[in-house]
């Protein structure tokens, strides 16, 4: 059973749709949900993680850092390499 409230990381390129690619993405708007609502509790900067034919593991590290306190990830995509690491760390709210 779900215990909310939850918290959601959504990125987004202009704030009004889930839009942005994971790699891509320069922030994350977090949001609180519970089956009568949902608000938007902060926008947490990140580093860039994509950067064409490689990456940079440095801001992986950081995103999954900042986004661990979240039941859930909405992105418009997101490539193998980050649904491996985002896999091994538990993504969970108190």
């Amino acid at each position: 059973m779900i215990e909310f409230p939850i918290r959601l990381a959504v990125a987004s390129k202009e704030g009004l749709a889930i839009s942005e690619h994971f790699g891509h993405a320069k922030q994350f708007r977090i949001y609180q949900a519970d089956p009568d609502c949902c608000e938007l509790l902060e926008t947490r900067e990140v580093a860039h993680y994509c950067l064409g034919q490689h990456s940079d593991q440095t801001a992986m590290a950081g995103i999954l850092e900042s986004i661990k306190d979240c039941h859930a990830v909405f992105v418009a995509k997101i490539g193998d390499g980050p649904t491996v690491n985002r896999n091994k760390v538990v993504l969970k709210a108190k």
